[in-house]
């Protein structure tokens, strides 16, 4: 299911010291696409302070790996700036480009904005934001929309979950899956037939498209 051009789709996870965004700190990042040649970007983050036992045990961080493999915040958001400059120049001036992540409306992307701002960094005019919690939410195929929930419902295994890159990995998929189903409900170039949600044509002609993330943004407003 990885893409043979770059892609303009930029999954995100964020590990924290807890769920209270006027408080948190970011202790754990992950960014990557599903370009074949990407092998994203992750990285610890030293919060300088003790992460909770409960933290510890819920992510395996615990707190000797943060003082002894975490990076200043600072350098983390530059290499992060950094990796999506890179992207952005692979797929070409002017591209939109989608950062996608769960539970993003009220989690990852508000940490996002928060992570950037407070170095010196702004959102950009031209990304746009995905949230696969409320797609899955709006197509109403699964009886719960957790991210483990759905891992289980299509057979996705995370062998490093709650770690910002086993995240990564598992929403990518997820990602695909969701997208196949939207196709399907808007009948979006599917030539009025529905098709499986492996078939590897099905994806390569429609998922792969830079265009078709604004599938997705459209079926969230119908």
């Amino acid at each position: 299911m990885h893409f043979k051009k770059p892609s303009n789709v930029i999954f995100m996870d964020f590990e924290t010291t807890g769920l209270k965004l006027e408080s948190l700190k970011v202790i754990e990042v992950a960014f990557k696409t599903l370009y074949k040649h990407d092998m994203g970007y992750t990285s610890l983050i030293n919060p300088h302070m003790r992460v909770s036992p409960s933290i510890v045990e819920l992510t395996h961080i615990d707190n000797t790996m943060l003082r002894q493999e975490g990076k200043d915040e600072l350098d983390v958001v530059i290499k992060i700036m950094n990796y999506i400059s890179d992207i952005e120049n692979s797929v070409g001036e002017g591209e939109l480009i989608y950062f996608v992540a769960h539970n993003g409306q009220q989690f990852d992307f508000p940490i996002f904005k928060n992570l950037l701002n407070s170095n010196g960094f702004s959102i950009a005019s031209n990304w746009k934001f995905i949230d696969t919690l409320i797609i899955s939410r709006k197509l109403r195929e699964t009886p719960k929309n957790s991210m483990g929930f759905l891992c289980g419902y299509f057979g996705i295994t995370n062998e490093a979950e709650h770690r910002a890159m086993g995240d990564v990995d598992a929403l990518s998929i997820i990602y695909l899956r969701l997208s196949n189903l939207v196709c399907n409900k808007v009948q979006y170039n599917t030539s009025n037939k529905r098709m499986d949600t492996d078939t590897t044509e099905y994806i390569n002609r429609t998922i792969k498209n830079h265009d078709f993330p604004q599938v997705l943004m459209k079926y969230l407003y119908l």
